[in-house]
This record gives C-alpha cells, structure tokens and sequence, in this order.
C-alpha cells in the first residue's frame, strides 16, 4: 500500500517537472522563437503523453484505475494556454478509451475518457476566464468588505446592548 501511494505521488509530480522544463525552456533558449501554434502543439502533445504514461503507472484496483491523469492536462491548459490543454486532453481522453482493451479500468473506460478530455477543455475555460474572474472578485471584495466588517462586529453590538 505504501509503495502505490509513493508512486501515485511521485506521478503526479511530473506534470510540474515538466512544467519548469518548458517554462525554462521558454526564457532561457531558443523556444521562443517558435510559433504560437508549434509551442502549443508541442506542449500539448508532450502533456498528452504524460496523461499516457499516468494511465499506464495508475494503480489497479477492481476494475478500476487509479491516477493523476488529469493533472497532465490541467497543467497544460492553465499554465501554457488553450490549446494545449484541449490536445493533451484529447490525446489522453483517446488513449484512456483504448487503455481498457488492454486491461486497465474497464468499467471506468467512458467515463474516464470523457473526464480526461473535460479536464482540457475546462483548464482551456478556466485559463480564458480566471483573469477576469479574479478582477470580478476583488471589486466585489472592495465594495463588501464595510458590510463584511460590520457584520463581524455585530455580535459585539447585541451583547453591548444587553448590558
């Protein structure tokens, strides 16, 4: 038991190993002289296999599959952009769906592949919108925070005029 739950974590560290990786790769050498699109695809495909390799070192209980596929695609859809997201998604998603003719989770297998291609989609969603959410946010932080202070201090107020 213990040794699948090192596993499982030192799993699901790669996607932030890689992630450095690229992230340095992208300030300190000549991957920013690639094209928008090239660096997607390549970022995406490169997290598509790391979704793969998740699948094929989850752990195997029940008919079911345990990992952190979804982490690959999360990754890459909310720290490097859209569309590389939405590719490893689908290159996982793919790949999960066909992972249970070779015996990995069969009764998990649609639901699975559906939840890997989602998890690109949704960082590619989240990736778009988390800017403006954030700014939507700390207005409405702004505006409350007086009735947010007062309300705290109401309690105070009720016992002060009970005395």
């Amino acid at each position: 038991m213990l040794i699948s739950v090192i596993k499982l974590i030192s799993i699901s560290v790669l996607p932030v190993i890689i992630s450095v990786i690229f992230y340095c790769a992208e300030k300190k050498t000549g991957f920013t002289k690639i094209s928008y699109w090239k660096k997607q695809l390549i970022i995406g495909v490169a997290f598509g296999l790391l979704a793969v390799i998740s699948t094929h070192l989850g752990i195997g209980t029940d008919g079911a599959a345990i990992n952190v596929r979804d982490a690959s695609p999360l990754s890459a859809g909310l720290i490097f952009g859209a569309p590389a997201g939405i590719i490893a998604g689908v290159i996982g998603g793919i790949e999960r769906f066909f992972a249970s003719f070779w015996g990995i989770g069969q009764t998990t297998q649609l639901a699975c592949s559906i939840a890997t291609v989602f998890a690109g989609l949704f960082a590619a969603f989240m990736r778009k919108y988390i800017l403006f959410l954030t700014i939507i946010s700390t207005i409405f932080f702004l505006f409350r925070a007086p009735d947010i202070i007062y309300a705290s201090d109401f309690p105070s107020m009720l016992s002060d005029q009970q005395n």
